[in-house]
């Protein structure tokens, strides 16, 4: 059987280039080994956010005074876990239906099975089949790393020690974890399970939480989790991994945590086993061009096994990007207002460079800030530790950065890639009526600070 275009992984980056494929005329194979929606629906995005969904609501409920509502019994409240994962798994199931029904709409042939690679344009599959195609997407995405440390792997196969994927398909929680990385995925895992009753330990190499975030935003995130019981140790090597213990080395001090489980949080991997005979990799990931064509004519590479970005929205956009060009168009990607969403308690949304960066590369730019305890539907929402800064160009005027810690920020954080897209300036921002009372004003509030004409600061 012979088709146009040939997709090799069902997240959201190859699910997204078949059904663009499709849409464009293409006669279009998909192919998943596993679940449709890959990572980030089943064991990342969609189950993180469902847990810190319960964690924020409990959090809300346990501060219900503040509102007025009197007669909540404190003590007894609980998380139901097994209920809790119960709808995680519902949730993320009825949505991988939805991508199979899109899929199927679109007149894509899914093949539930792996693709055996071997040669530019010919697919064999696990079940014998010999296929062929013009052009190939790869979407192979990434695996959980897992770091050389002396005892880890033997920690892993006797189930002391799992993935974040084993750690969102827990239906019981152990009494105390161990996190080892301290990026978005042990943040998030902690604070959802911290949460719940669990006592938690992240250990981090870097000198924070969240690198290589804006410093201003993973100090307040750093406070919350203290505050809330999480033991962070940053600047911290993890020396050894054995069954029911961590040693690790902090300030030079050899120490010892005793747990009842370790999740490794190190950073993931592109996933190029499959890809090897294709000659498409480096030996560590897939390179590609701005339109996303690998070094083998006609084989294009989207998602996390390219190592661009390790994020599901940018992953669909590169999907639809090389689908254009698979089939004839000339599409160029652009990386330049790619926003970052952390779900944290609060939420953090950056997009652009840190204020960090920019002193570091020596980049002239104005900064203004806005605290949202300013903000009146922040103090409405009793979320007031938050703020946004945004960092402008002082020679032109054009944004170079925002970053925004607060409530629901990640809902906010498009219009400022819209901005930065289109070029604008600051003063096209000043000149935007922003809805009042909202949080999002908060963004002409820190726009004119930047002017250093500020109305409520």
């Amino acid at each position: 059987m012979d088709y146009d275009v040939a997709v090799i992984g069902g997240g959201p980056g190859g699910y997204v280039a078949a059904i663009k494929a499709a849409q464009l005329g293409g006669r279009v194979a998909l192919f998943e080994k596993e679940k449709l929606g890959g990572t980030c629906l089943n064991w990342g995005c969609i189950p993180t956010k469902c847990l810190l969904k319960t964690a924020g609501l409990l959090g809300e409920i346990q501060e219900a005074e503040v509102y007025g509502i009197l007669g909540i019994d404190k003590d007894a409240l609980r998380i139901d876990y097994p209920k809790l994962a119960a709808r995680k798994d519902a949730l993320t199931g009825s949505l991988r239906v939805g991508i199979e029904d899109l899929v199927k709409s679109n007149r894509v042939d899914l093949y539930r099975e792996q693709a055996i690679l071997r040669h530019p344009g010919e697919i064999r599959t696990s079940s014998g089949m010999s296929l062929r195609c013009r052009s190939m997407i790869l979407a192979t995405g990434s695996e959980a790393m897992i770091p050389p440390i002396p005892g880890l792997e033997d920690a892993i196969r006797a189930g002391f020690a799992i993935t974040n994927r084993e750690a969102l398909d827990m239906v019981k929680l152990p009494p105390s974890m161990g996190i080892i990385g301290g990026g978005v995925i042990g943040v998030e895992l902690a604070l959802a399970y911290s949460a719940m009753g669990v006592s938690v330990h992240i250990y981090e190499a870097m000198d924070s939480i969240l690198p290589p975030i804006d410093k201003d935003l993973s100090a307040i995130i750093h406070r919350r989790m203290v505050k809330s019981g999480v033991r962070i140790h940053t600047s911290s090597r993890v020396t050894r991994v054995q069954a029911g213990a961590v040693e690790f080395l902090e300030d030079g001090r050899e120490m010892k945590d005793l747990l009842d489980l370790v999740v490794v949080a190190v950073g993931r991997s592109p996933n190029i086993k499959s890809l090897l005979d294709l000659g498409v990799a480096d030996g560590k990931k897939v390179p590609v061009n701005r339109n996303l064509e690998t070094r083998v004519p006609n084989v294009y590479a989207v998602g996390d096994c390219n190592g661009s970005y390790q994020l599901a929205h940018v992953a669909s956009a590169e999907g639809s990007c090389a689908a254009k060009n698979a089939l004839g168009q000339r599409q160029a990607m652009s990386y330049e207002s790619v926003p970052i969403c952390i779900y944290t308690l609060p939420e953090i949304a950056c997009i652009g460079i840190t204020e960090e960066k920019a002193r570091k590369d020596g980049i002239p730019c104005k900064v203004g800030k806005f605290p949202l305890s300013f903000n009146a539907k922040s103090q409405i929402e009793n979320e007031t530790s938050g703020f946004i800064k945004i960092l402008v160009s002082e020679k032109y005027g054009n944004i170079l950065g925002v970053h925004m810690i607060g409530h629901h920020v990640s809902e906010m954080i498009f219009g400022l890639g819209v901005a930065i897209q289109a070029e604008l300036t600051i003063d096209d921002i000043t000149d935007v009526i922003f809805p009042h009372p909202s949080i999002s004003e908060s963004i002409l509030e820190a726009s004119m600070a930047v002017l250093g004409k500020p109305i409520h600061s």
